[in-house]
This record gives structure tokens, C-alpha cells and sequence, in this order.
């Protein structure tokens, strides 16, 4: 049986942050020599900044950045240590405008923190993963987040507290 632990995240700042995260999780995979340009696309275009972690396992580097511009206003951040995933998915949409993928369609409902409400919800079932752990949330600025993960409730708890809105042109 699957327990899910729904975790605060009250270390995300309402407004970007001027400074870079304490420590730049490293690139890997086979496209580690464009995967920092994608991201310094990503942290340039997002309205607002681009969430990122500022925390993450020894281990885990940045694998894939797709960022799409203008209309869509979205970005997918995929890392991997090897034996777990982590996926942080982020766009500037509305209620009711995301579809299937809008946090509050689905899954229970219990605010948490004082900025972000954070919904968890298995994915096992649905895309045959082991552990695969979807949490949910919109940011005050409106921004829809969805950080998905192999990661275990207390592991992934943190990586939620570490979450930030760096800042465009931040480093």
C-alpha cells in the first residue's frame, strides 16, 4: 500500500529571487552540451522566473530542458540520479484552461503552507511506474506547478521546500 504524505513548502518566495540556487545541479545525459542553453532559454523566457530546485539527492543532474515560449508559457525540467526520476512541469494558466493536467481537477484537496497548496496523488496505476508520485500546486503569481518523482514523501519533501523562482538574468 502506497502512503502519501502531502508536505508544505513554505520556502518558495512569493516574488523571483535576485540570487542563484546555492549550488547549480549538474548536466548529464546525452544532450548535456545544449541542455545549458535550453535552461538559460527557460530562465530568460518564463514570465516571472523559472522554479527550480535548489536542492536535489547527490547524484541527481539536469537531463532536459524544453521550454516553450510565448502562447504556451511552459517548461519541463527532467532530472535523474540513475535509479530515480524527477520532473518539474510549470505554466501560466488559469482555472479550467490546463485541462486534465490542472492541479485541482483530481486527487484530494488539503491546503498546505502559507503560499502554495500542494495536492499529492499516485501515478503507479496509471503509467505503470513503480513510486511514481505526482504533487500539484498553483504558485500566487498563477503559475501551475506539477513536480512528479520516484522519490521517496520525506526525500520529496525537501525538494519541495527547496523549490525558488529564480529570477531572469539571476546567473
Amino acid at each position: 500500500m502506497l502512503a502519501l504524505a502531502v508536505v508544505a513548502c513554505d520556502a518558495l518566495p512569493l516574488s523571483p529571487s535576485p540570487t542563484p540556487a546555492p549550488t547549480e545541479i549538474p548536466f548529464g545525459g546525452e544532450r548535456a552540451s545544449i541542455t545549458p542553453r535550453d535552461l538559460a532559454a527557460a530562465r530568460e523566457g518564463m514570465p516571472g522566473g523559472l522554479v527550480e530546485p535548489s536542492w536535489l539527492p547527490d547524484g541527481f543532474e539536469l537531463m532536459l530542458v524544453s521550454y516553450f515560449g510565448g502562447l504556451e508559457d511552459s517548461t519541463d525540467l527532467y532530472y535523474n540520479d540513475g535509479e530515480h526520476s524527477l520532473h518539474i512541469w510549470q505554466a501560466f494558466r488559469g482555472p479550467g484552461e490546463l485541462g486534465p493536467k490542472d492541479p485541482f481537477d483530481y486527487g484530494d484537496r488539503s491546503p498546505i503552507g502559507d503560499t502554495v497548496e500542494w495536492h499529492a496523488t499516485s501515478l503507479e496505476d496509471q503509467l505503470q511506474t513503480d513510486g511514481l508520485v505526482e504533487y500539484r500546486g498553483r504558485l500566487p503569481d498563477g503559475r501551475t506547478v506539477t513536480v512528479d518523482s520516484t522519490l521517496d514523501a520525506e526525500v520529496m519533501e525537501r525538494v519541495l521546500q527547496s523549490l525558488y523562482v529564480r529570477a531572469p538574468g539571476g546567473g
